[in-house]
């Protein structure tokens, strides 16, 4: 015999989980109405999981889903128990906490919310069918079962889907806030890197610098050089000229000593005539034979200050490759330094772009995270 459904309010206790309760309409008349049916229920376990994974193992994404992280025979025995408790008469605290868990594995083994929605409707074709053959001559009864039957499953679906959707929630949220603690790490990292590439972009500048000066000294040097090595030849040239200059009071010295010579003679023919030229003759002598000998010793300051010249001449030569070797060495160095700090500074600009984009995602994960 029908008798009227009971309308009070099913309470689960967290006020999360009542909400759903009541926005479903869920009440102790839906549960009483399946305890009723019960008995015309209970032996629908193996049939409903029969269906249940008929269905789900069609699905290739699914099947290896399930075969991942657990077997069709322990599923089955899962599903059994849990439509045994769909017809128990009861929805409290502890049913709740069970289809929460649902949720949560659903979550964590990443099950498609929508497949769990969609495999749900194998579950009640089957029980609507039983229903219907059972209370088919009885529309009130009938209408109370299947009333009961939809409003405690859409009631569990719903906690299940916002179980699951509160865990992939959390999972977010703490992927998110790793996300902006790794983020903000990295953009830290950048930044004191961006700062070491601006210390090498100054050392690179004041390695240029350096260089410059450098180039600037050999430049010097070498303009001395050259100035000294000129010197040396106008000294060299000068030497060759008091050569000759030497050479021609040579020549006179001794043509004056050959005619120092004759006059004495001719004084001597003179007799006391001719004594006082005599001695001015001899005099005369005299003083080539000291001027020649002079003009040896001058030959041979000469000679040795030509000695010296070559010397100079041949350091200089040899200063002066040596400040050819040192001005390529600059020039090499100073593109190198000019190559460096511009790859440097492009470095710099990189590292400058990374961080803002680095700041960029700090800012996205944390809003993210925190709305």
């Amino acid at each position: 015999m029908y008798a009227p459904m009971a309308t009070s309010t099913v309470n689960v206790g967290d006020r999360t989980w009542q909400a759903i309760v009541d926005y479903t309409g869920l009440t102790t008349g839906h549960l009483e109405a399946l305890a009723r049916a019960r008995p015309h229920l209970e032996d629908l376990g193996a049939d409903i999981a029969e269906e249940f994974y008929r269905h789900v193992l069609a699905q290739p994404g699914l099947a290896a889903l399930i075969h991942r992280h657990s077997t069709v025979e322990r599923l089955r025995e899962t599903l059994v128990g849990y439509v045994g408790t769909l017809w128990s008469g009861r929805y409290d605290r502890d049913v709740v906490a069970h289809r929460v868990r649902i949720g949560k594995v659903h979550d964590r083994i990443q099950l498609p919310l929508g497949a769990y929605l969609g495999a749900f409707v194998q579950i009640d074709q089957v029980v609507t069918r039983r229903l219907v053959e059972v209370y088919g001559t009885e529309p009130e009864a009938l209408l109370e079962a299947i009333a009961g039957w939809r409003t405690l499953t859409q009631t569990d679906m719903a906690i299940v889907a916002q179980a699951f959707i509160d865990a992939r929630d959390e999972r977010l949220t703490t992927l998110l806030e790793t996300l902006s603690a790794a983020s903000q790490q990295v953009a830290a990292q950048t930044t004191e890197t961006g700062e070491s590439v601006t210390a090498c972009v100054q050392a690179a500048e004041s390695g240029t610098a350096s260089i410059g000066e450098a180039w600037s000294a050999v430049e010097h040097m070498n303009e001395a050089i050259v100035e000294v090595g000129e010197q040396a030849a106008r000294l060299a040239e000068q030497l060759k000229r008091i050569d000759g200059i030497v050479a021609t009071i040579g020549s006179i010295s001794d043509q004056t000593k050959l005619l120092s010579l004759n006059a004495r003679i001719e004084a001597a023919r003179a007799g006391d005539h001719g004594r006082g030229f005599a001695v001015v003759a001899e005099e005369v002598g005299a003083l080539a034979e000291r001027t020649a000998q002079s003009l040896v010793v001058i030959s041979e300051h000469n000679a040795a200050s030509a000695d010296v010249i070559a010397g100079v001449t041949t350091a200089i030569d040899s200063a002066t490759a040596d400040v050819g070797a040192v001005r390529a060495a600059t020039n090499g160095a100073h593109a190198s330094f000019e190559t460096t700090r511009e790859q440097v500074i492009e470095v710099s600009r990189m590292i400058g772009e990374i961080a803002a984009g680095m700041h960029s995602i700090v800012d996205q994960s944390t809003f993210s995270a925190e709305g």
